[in-house]
C-alpha cells in the first residue's frame, strides 16, 4: 500500500513538472505570440514611448528650428537621425519587455513548482476532494494519522455539511471547524472552487481542500484557565431577622454558630473559601472546576441547615447564588448579585447557578414565608406617589389574557394614582375569558370603559415623561402590550409570583414579594399606607378582594395573616361577597366540561395527575384551572396539570398541595407561578406534543430532586 502511494506521489509530482513546462510555454505564446496580446502590449508601449521621447522630439525640434535658420540643408538628415532614435527607442524598449516577461514567468513557474512540493510535503494533514465526499488525494501526514474508517466517515459527513452550507449560502463561507478525533483536537481549515470537468457544468460541483492542524495543546491550556477560573458566591441566610427577634438569648448564638459551622465545612468541603460581608452574609470563592460536585451533591446544605432545631420551631434557610460568566471578578460579582436578587425573588431556600449563560436553580421546596413588618408597603406606597406627581400620565398594564388578579390591581392603582395624577389609563382591552362575568360589571362602570386603551391607543399616549406601572407579572414578553415596556423609560413592577431570569431588569421601583397571595393584595396595601386618603367605591372594592379571593381560591391557599388583613380593608367599603363569588361561579355545561377533563385523566408517576381538554375552547385557561384545583381532592394525588387549546396556544394549568413544586414545572415549559400554583403556554395546537413535554418536564423535576 505504501508503495503503491509513493509511486502515485512521484507520478504526481512527474505530471506537474510537465503541466508547468507546457504552462510556462503557453503562457509565453499567449502573452508574446498571440496577436490581440501583441496589440494590446504595443498601445501600452506606444504611450510609454511617447512620454520618454518627448524630451528627445523637443530638443530634435529646437535644433531644427535652428538648423533651418542657418542652413536648410540639415533639415532633411535631421528628421532622418530623428526617426531612426524613435525606432530604436521603440525597439529596444520592446526587447526590454520581453526579457521583463520571461523572467516574470520563471519567477512564476518557480512560483508555482514551491506551492506543489509545499502541498504534497505538507506538514499539516491535507486532502483534496470533491463536494460528494469522492476523496481526491490526500497527504502523507493525513494517511498516517487519520487511518481509521470511523473517521474517515466523519470526514465525509464534514464535507457534505460544508456543500450544503455553500449550497445555501450567498456569499462566499468561511470553512472553518473544531473536529475531534479519539484524544486529539484538530482546526479544519478549508478552501474551494467551482468544479470545471465538463460533466460538473450543469451542476453546482466544488473541489475542497481541506488542511487539519492540531490544537490539542492550545485547548488544554483553554480548559485548564476555564477550569481554574475564579466563580464568585454569595450565601445568604433568609431569615436572620427573625432570628434575632424571635429566637431565645441563650439559643441564639447556638443556632447562629451552627448555620456559620455548615457553611464552612461545606465551602471547605468543595475547596473554596469565604468571607463573612454581614451578620447575614458571606461571600465564598471556588475553582470553576468544583461547580460540577456541587451540581453533583445539589446544594446539600440547604437541607441540612434546615433540620438545624431551635426552641421555637423557626425553619433557618439559606439562599446561595454562584456565578462563573464575566471577565472580570467584579463582573461575575454583579452578576452573582442579580442571581441573589432572582432566588430571593422565588422565594428563598434554594441556590442558583449561572455558567456559561445558562441558569439552574436548586431547593425552592419551603412555602414562602410571610413577612409581618409593613414598613416596605409604605415605602413603596411613597415612592410610587412621587413619581406619580412628576410624570405626564400613567399607564397601568397587566399580563396577557387577563384575570381577575390582574384587572382588579390595575383597578386599584388607578385609584390609588389618581390622588396624584389625573391622566391614567389601562392599557389593556379587558375581554379575556378568563374574567366571566366580570367583564359585563366593568363595562358598566363609564369611568373604567372610558380609560380602557388598545395597544395603538396606549402607544400613542406615550412620550418620555410616561410612567408604566406593571402588575401581577414581571416579565416583558408576558405583559398585555410587550411593546409598552420597550418604549417607556420610567417603569414600576408589582408582582407576586415567584421570580424569573427573565424580569424586567430596567424597572426604577419593584415590588416583588412572593409571599402574598396575589397582585391584589400588595396593591391593597399601598392603597391602606397611602399618603393621601383614598375612598374606594364598591366596585372597585370588589375588584381588588376578587383578585384576592380567586388566587387563593376562596382564602385556602396561599393565605397569611397580610391577606386576611388586606381583605378586612376592602371589606369597610362595602363589598357584596355573593356578588363577588357569582362572577366565577360556572354554569352547568361548564361543570359538564370540567368534569369531562377529570373523567380522562391519567396518574403519572402514582402522584401526579395529568388531564387534557380535547375539545378547543375559548375559555380553556378557565376550564383547565377549574379542572386542576378539582383533582387535588383525589386522594393521593400530590398534583395536578391540565392544558388545552384555546384556539391560539395550548394554556396549562398546574396546582400541588405543596409537596411537588410547580413553579419549576412551570418555568421548564416556559411559564412560572408559585409553589402550588402555576401555567404556562405553549405555542401549538398539537396536544400530543404539548403532553410530551408536560411529562418531559416532569420528569426532568423528579429527576432533580431524587426520585
Amino acid at each position: 500500500m505504501k508503495k503503491l502511494e509513493k509511486n502515485d506521489e512521484k507520478a504526481l509530482k512527474d505530471s506537474k513538472e510537465n503541466i508547468n513546462k507546457r504552462d510556462e510555454q503557453n503562457n509565453v505564446n499567449n502573452i508574446l505570440g498571440n496577436k490581440k496580446n501583441r496589440n494590446k502590449l504595443f498601445i501600452f508601449n506606444s504611450k510609454f514611448i511617447l512620454r520618454r521621447s518627448i524630451t528627445y522630439l523637443v530638443v530634435i525640434g529646437a535644433l531644427l528650428i535652428s538648423l533651418c535658420i542657418k542652413d536648410t540643408d540639415y533639415i532633411i538628415p535631421s528628421i532622418i537621425i530623428s526617426l531612426i532614435l524613435v525606432v530604436f527607442e521603440n525597439f529596444a524598449f520592446r526587447r526590454k519587455e520581453k526579457l521583463k516577461a520571461q523572467e516574470f514567468l520563471e519567477y512564476t513557474s518557480d512560483f508555482n513548482i514551491v506551492t506543489q512540493n509545499t502541498i504534497v510535503d505538507s506538514p499539516f494533514p491535507l486532502i483534496i476532494a470533491e463536494s460528494d465526499a469522492n476523496i481526491l488525494w490526500k497527504s502523507k501526514s493525513f494517511s498516517k494519522l487519520f487511518n481509521d474508517k470511523r473517521v474517515l466517515n466523519r470526514i465525509e459527513n464534514l464535507i457534505h455539511t460544508i456543500k450544503f452550507e455553500i449550497d445555501n449560502s450567498e456569499e462566499k463561507i468561511n470553512i472553518l471547524r473544531k473536529i475531534s478525533f479519539e484524544d486529539k483536537m484538530y482546526m479544519v481549515h478549508g478552501l474551494y472552487s467551482r468544479a470545471k470537468r465538463k460533466n460538473y457544468k450543469k451542476q453546482q460541483e466544488y473541489i475542497i481542500t481541506l488542511f487539519f492542524i492540531d490544537i490539542t495543546n492550545e485547548e488544554e491550556i483553554k480548559n485548564k484557565y476555564e477550569e481554574e477560573k475564579v466563580a464568585i458566591g454569595i450565601i445568604n441566610i433568609d431569615n436572620y431577622d427573625e432570628i434575632i427577634s424571635r429566637i431565645s438569648a441563650a439559643e441564639k448564638p447556638r443556632i447562629l454558630s451552627e448555620i456559620e459551622k455548615n457553611v464552612y465545612e461545606w465551602v471547605t468541603g468543595n475547596k473554596g473559601i469565604f468571607i463573612k460581608t454581614s451578620e447575614d452574609e458571606y461571600v465564598v470563592l471556588f475553582e470553576k472546576k468544583e461547580i460540577d460536585n456541587i451540581r453533583t451533591e445539589k446544594f446539600s446544605i440547604l437541607e441540612k441547615t434546615k433540620n438545624i432545631q431551635s426552641d421555637i420551631n423557626i425553619l433557618c434557610t439559606l439562599s446561595i447564588a454562584i456565578c462563573a460568566d464575566g471577565d472580570t471578578l467584579s463582573k461575575r460579582y454583579v452578576e452573582c448579585t442579580k442571581l441573589m436578587d432572582v432566588i430571593l425573588g422565588r422565594g428563598g431556600d434554594q441556590a442558583g447557578l449561572k455558567i456559561n449563560g445558562e441558569y439552574k436553580f436548586f431547593g425552592g421546596k419551603t412555602k414562602e414565608v410571610e413577612k409581618l413588618n409593613k414598613v416596605k408597603a409604605r415605602v413603596v406606597s411613597k415612592q410610587i406617589s412621587d413619581k406619580a406627581k412628576i410624570s405626564s400620565n400613567v399607564i397601568v398594564m397587566g399580563h396577557s389574557n387577563i384575570d381577575i388578579d390582574a384587572i382588579g390591581s390595575c383597578i386599584g392603582m388607578v385609584k390609588f394614582l389618581s390622588a396624584y395624577n389625573k391622566n391614567v389609563f389601562i392599557a389593556s382591552n379587558a375581554d379575556s375569558a378568563g374574567l366571566g362575568e366580570y367583564r359585563e360589571e366593568l363595562r358598566k362602570d363609564e369611568f373604567y370603559k372610558e380609560i380602557l386603551l388598545t395597544k395603538q391607543e396606549a402607544r400613542q399616549k406615550v412620550n418620555k415623561d410616561t410612567l408604566l406601572v406593571i402588575v401581577d407579572v414581571h416579565r416583558e414578553a408576558f405583559t398585555e402590550y410587550p411593546e409598552l415596556v420597550e418604549e417607556v423609560k420610567n417603569i414600576v413592577v408589582i408582582d407576586h409570583h415567584r421570580k424569573l431570569v427573565d424580569f424586567i431588569d430596567k424597572a426604577i421601583i419593584k415590588y416583588h414579594e412572593v409571599y402574598a397571595s396575589s397582585a391584589s393584595e400588595l396593591v391593597t396595601e399601598l392603597i391602606e399606607y397611602s399618603e393621601e386618603k383614598i375612598d374606594l367605591t364598591s366596585f372597585e372594592a370588589e375588584s381588588l378582594y376578587g383578585g384576592m379571593l380567586v388566587d387563593t381560591k376562596n382564602f385556602t391557599f396561599k393565605t397569611g395573616v397580610r391577606t386576611f388583613e388586606a381583605a378586612a380593608f376592602l371589606r369597610k367599603f362595602g363589598i357584596d361577597i355573593v356578588k363577588v363569588k357569582k362572577w366565577f361561579e360556572a354554569n352547568l355545561e361548564s361543570y359538564m366540561d370540567i368534569y369531562e377533563i377529570i373523567k380522562h385523566s391519567e396518574i403519572y408517576k402514582n402522584k401526579i395527575a395529568i388531564a387534557k381538554n380535547s375539545e378547543e375552547s375559548i375559555d380553556a385557561n378557565l376550564k383547565c384551572a377549574k379542572a386542576a384545583d378539582q383533582m387535588l381532592n383525589i386522594s393521593n394525588i400530590d398534583a395536578s396539570i391540565t392544558y388545552g387549546y384555546d384556539g391560539k396556544q395550548i394554556q396549562i394549568c398546574l396546582r400541588s398541595i405543596g409537596n411537588v413544586n410547580m413553579q419549576v414545572i412551570a418555568e421548564k415549559l416556559g411559564g412560572g407561578g408559585h409553589l402550588t400554583l402555576a401555567g404556562a403556554q405553549i405555542k401549538t395546537d398539537d396536544l400530543k406534543e404539548a403532553e410530551e413535554k408536560i411529562k418531559k418536564a416532569v420528569d426532568e423535576y423528579l429527576e432533580e430532586i431524587g426520585e
